[in-house]
């Protein structure tokens, strides 16, 4: 009996470790898109998605590299296409380049992110619905 209560309880002691250990978050990632400027001579500056840290996901407009730190402004429209909700929220920053949005998503679903970035003190626009742009797809 002692053999089979030890197996039980380990087998119990496995089955409950398993159940309520904290899942893996979506895998750390890096999507970047370019902005060309359509001009002779322009600089590409860029817009990166980075995460998750946690559950924390990071868009930063940034110059190109090399150039000097620019008034730069990026402003981040998050939705969930899986019925999880509509737009989910908007958030903005606006500052000295690198500028960063910060914004934490729920595990288990897929989330858009649309942005709109200003570079070089506003002339220079970039977002997805310009032509060899898209929308950054998360799956956490």
């Amino acid at each position: 009996m002692g053999m089979r209560r030890a197996l039980a309880l380990a087998t119990f002691t496995a089955v409950f470790c398993l159940a309520f250990a904290p899942t893996a978050g979506a895998a750390t990632q890096t999507q970047t898109r370019t902005c060309p400027l359509p001009v002779v001579g322009g600089d590409p500056d860029v817009v990166t998605l980075t995460g998750p840290v946690g559950t924390t996901w990071t868009v930063t407009a940034d110059e190109s590299p090399g150039e000097p730190s620019h008034l730069v402004s990026i402003t981040v429209m998050i939705s969930a296409s899986d019925g999880s909700g509509p737009l989910l929220r908007t958030d903005t920053g606006l500052g000295m380049s690198p500028v960063s949005v910060h914004f934490d998503l729920a595990p288990g679903h897929h989330y858009t992110v649309q942005w709109l970035a200003t570079f070089d003190f506003g002339p220079h626009v970039c977002t997805p619905l310009l032509t060899g742009q898209a929308p950054f797809q998360i799956d956490t």
